[in-house]
């Protein structure tokens, strides 16, 4: 029989507190609730999860002056709010009675073992993050009374743009009996579900990933899609109908209620509708129309349910509007090939690749301009978190980020064995990974960061809290992560693929987030 201890529960001695003055961005300073800020204690988290709800009612068929509900009328819920007390030191002006006008991102970690002034490293149960808090109020508590000593206080009352707990990512492998080759790409058909309409959905449900063909040899298999409806428990498998044995995809999108492979072999993509209820792909239609000669498609990014954007060869940009209609071209150039292209869903789109070249729209697509670069290396990832900041990784390992549209940028060092980067995703504005590779030993790395860049930790330490439990493999090819979804949800999951340890088949790999 087990019973409750000092080890089983949380007590508010294992918190600990943190700041980032002026929100979340890569450059604002972590500080610490001790000596470096005035000591804090956090209130109540108010965390609406709904509006006010109010019956929809008519007569009742059967009974006079009687009324049944038919209905629940909803309004939005309010912001998520905060009050954070301040005691006040000697020897100076607390920083709360200064302007609040921007914004300013809190932390509490909570745990029993580490350094608890180790923002990495220094906590094992979760940590709590306070999104982009602006103050309402500011009370400034009693200054003199008769005949008590009790310490001084501010009082900071905050709305939140997010309040949400991340802990441990536990990583598991994922359908190793299905994927016996290379994982090219992977993507979550995210989006919240109750089963009202069909399957559940809790918004990671749904995983697909896409292989390689198995060549001109023996057994001459096109590439293939694994995919799950629940979360990785089962996964199911289909050969994409039509394409050659000899092809190799390169990447893998839900647009809409559709399946899309991209397949730069043959000057276009595959498409699929999706079986609503079962989650499996139906026929496959190769769709080609709009595309150039010999400026195929690379990599894509969909900015909505009716709109994508491909870039490709020799610097083409290409738009999207019905998932089984052609491309139109909306930017030629005709210098380096774009190799990977992403945006930030509110008309921001930026395509890296070769030579250094960087290519932004600031109008969704309307006109592009080219963006001087930090470097002449080839660019593999890019992530756009808003209109002026974006991240970029290069074939060389080399890793920055600009907060100004890319008028300059600033560099990031994952440390001097990164040979090259592979692929970057932010889940929510403070929680982002990337996938990198290092050298001679062929041996891929995940890094993470849930301060919006300022600070990464790696699977390289062992004893990293965040992330537990990584395999051993030659290569991560992309990454995923929950889109459509709360920051809960968004933060609690990611997936990778690519080179298994051997060098031969296939790995994909989720890191859960424990629910207790």
């Amino acid at each position: 029989m087990s019973s409750d201890s000092a080890n089983d529960i949380l007590l508010q001695r294992d918190i600990r507190a943190f700041s980032q003055r002026g929100g979340s961005k890569p450059n604002n300073e972590i500080r610490y609730g001790g000596p470096n800020e005035q000591s804090m204690m956090f209130g109540d988290v108010a965390n609406p999860r709904r509006g006010g709800i109010t019956p929809i009612r008519e007569h009742d068929w059967y009974t006079r002056n009687a009324y049944r509900l038919v209905g629940r009328g909803q309004t939005p819920p309010d912001l998520q709010t905060v009050t954070i007390t301040f005691r006040r030191k000697r020897g100076g002006v607390p920083w709360v009675v200064d302007d609040l006008t921007c914004p300013n991102t809190f932390f509490e970690l909570a745990g029993e073992c580490g350094a608890p002034d180790n923002f990495l490293y220094g906590w094992s149960d979760w940590v709590a993050i306070y999104s982009n808090a602006l103050a309402i109020t500011t009370t400034h508590k009693g200054r003199k009374a008769f005949d008590t000593d009790d310490p001084m206080t501010d009082d900071m009352e905050n709305s939140l743009a997010s309040y949400y707990e991340i802990s441990t990512l536990s990583f598991g492998e994922n359908a190793q009996t299905l994927i016996d080759r290379e994982v090219i790409d992977l993507t979550y058909a995210s989006g919240i579900e109750c089963g009202a309409c069909g399957v559940n959905n809790n918004g990671t449900n749904r995983l697909y990933a896409v292989t390689k063909s198995s060549g001109s040899g023996s057994p001459g298999i096109p590439a293939e899609v694994v995919w799950t409806i629940d979360g990785g428990s089962t996964y199911a498998q289909t050969t994409i109908t039509g394409l050659s044995n000899t092809v190799d995809p390169t990447g893998i999108k839900v647009f809409g209620n559709f399946l899309q492979i991209l397949d730069t072999a043959g000057n276009g993509f595959w498409a699929s509708e999706i079986n609503r209820l079962s989650g499996a792909p139906g026929s496959w239609t190769n769709v080609t129309a709009g595309f150039t000669t010999n400026n195929q498609p690379n990599d894509w990014f969909v900015a909505s349910s009716g709109l994508m954007f491909i870039c490709g060869q020799n610097g083409r940009i290409y738009s999207l509007t019905n998932p089984l209609a052609g491309v139109t071209e909306t930017y030629a150039d005709a210098g380096a090939d774009l190799v990977r292209i992403n945006g930030d869903g509110n008309g921001t789109i930026v395509a890296v690749g070769e030579s250094g070249t960087i290519v932004k729209s600031i109008n969704n697509g309307l006109t592009w301009s080219l963006v001087s670069g930090p470097t002449s290396a080839t660019l593999r990832a890019v992530e756009v978190m808003n209109r002026y900041t974006f991240w970029i990784g290069s074939h060389s390992g080399r890793f920055w980020y600009t907060l100004d549209g890319g008028e300059t940028w600033i560099e990031v060092s994952l440390g001097t064995d990164v040979v090259r980067i592979d692929d970057i995703r932010f889940a929510t504005e403070e929680v982002g990974y990337v996938l990198a590779g290092a050298p001679n030993v062929s041996t891929a790395r995940l890094y993470t960061t849930y301060n919006s860049g300022k600070d990464w930790s790696s699977t390289q330490v062992s004893t990293n809290p965040r992330l537990q439990n990584w395999r051993t493999f030659t290569r991560g090819n992309r990454l995923a992560v929950p889109t459509l979804v709360p920051d809960s949800v968004a933060a609690r999951r990611v997936a990778v693929g690519g080179l298994s340890g051997g060098g031969t088949d296939g790995i994909l790999l989720q890191g859960v987030q424990r629910t207790i």
